[in-house]
């Protein structure tokens, strides 16, 4: 059997990998070959082949295999299309682009992005001080410090998500759409029979890929955004969120005492070992005092004015 995981980063896209070879390797009764992230799927003489980024030789398909394929940076929409009947199942994974972009804040550090590390430092000192004063700061700043960047940034946004709805409106019928959600809920009835196996829900992500892994939870965007947050990011997903069914009209925050410092500053010491060698170096810097309230008021004010200023369509 030939399954195939496609969508965008940071949707569950490994997750949902781990838990579906996993499941067919025990249906099975044997192993079988996974392609981790392709860039590139093409036909030769021999048959499919995948092409990955610093292997030398290409991936030859296998009769039992598992692909795992990013739309935003791997293998494009339109080949995945050409494609698609080649594969005996194919499952689309989505999930609330109000939790991506939280994740996304995160996982940018990264150590295989080689992030610079003056703007980590800077970043990391922001996300401490917002997991004290989860009102202060807006996540679209500790995403860019630059008001330029945010319009330039809402119309990527806008296009990666309509490149999503394109390709779900052409896909074949016999693709299975699934919520981050409903995975990391456990609600995998319809997907189960789908495959026609049972899926093993307690597994542990590959040690290679645990990086990637955040939180496993959804819904936590309510209490990292801000109203700010809120005001920029409602007209950039509201097609989106729609189209998915979720709940456009639901844009409550909940502000905690303190945000978790294992889903933030912690993680992305985790994810980018070298940033623990600057944080040694300069300590002193690492925290904005909690007890500096006219830093939190000044950040708001300041951010209350360049989102007013951004003209949002």
């Amino acid at each position: 059997m030939r399954i195939l995981i496609y969508g965008l980063s940071k949707s569950g896209t490994t997750i949902l990998h781990t838990m579906v070879k996993a499941s067919l390797e025990n249906h099975l009764g044997t192993g079988i070959q996974e392609v981790f992230e392709p860039f590139e799927i093409f036909e030769e003489s021999d048959g499919v082949r995948y092409a990955k980024e610093g292997i030398s030789s290409n991936i030859k398909s296998s009769k039992n295999e598992i692909v795992k394929a990013l739309l935003d940076s791997g293998i494009t929409p339109q080949k995945v299309l050409s494609f698609q009947k080649y594969f005996d199942k194919k499952i689309f994974i989505v999930r609330d682009p109000r939790d991506r972009f939280v994740s996304q804040i995160f996982y940018r550090w990264h150590w295989v992005h080689r992030p610079d590390k003056e703007k980590f430092i800077r970043t990391l000192r922001l996300v401490k001080y917002k997991e004290d004063n989860p009102k202060d700061i807006p996540c679209i700043f500790l995403f860019n410090q630059n008001p330029n960047f945010y319009p330039a940034f809402s119309k990527k946004m806008l296009d990666t998500y309509d490149r999503v709805m394109k390709f779900l409106g052409r896909a074949s019928q016999d693709w299975f759409i699934l919520k981050y959600e409903d995975l990391i809920d456990g609600n995998v009835e319809k997907l189960e029979e789908y495959l026609s196996f049972p899926i093993r829900k307690n597994v542990s992500v590959n040690k290679n890929y645990k990086g990637v892994v955040r939180s496993k939870a959804h819904g936590n965007w309510r209490k990292w955004y801000s109203q700010e947050d809120v005001v920029f990011f409602k007209p950039i997903f509201k097609k989106y969120i729609k189209y998915l069914k979720y709940d456009s009209s639901d844009w409550k925050l909940e502000y905690p005492e303190y945000l978790p410092k294992a889903h933030g500053s912690e993680y992305m010491l985790r994810i980018f070992p070298e940033g623990k060698a600057e944080l040694k170096a300069i300590p002193e810097t690492l925290r904005i005092s909690a007890e500096n309230r006219n830093i939190g008021i000044g950040l708001r004010d300041r951010f209350s004015k360049i989102f007013r200023a951004i003209k949002l369509k």
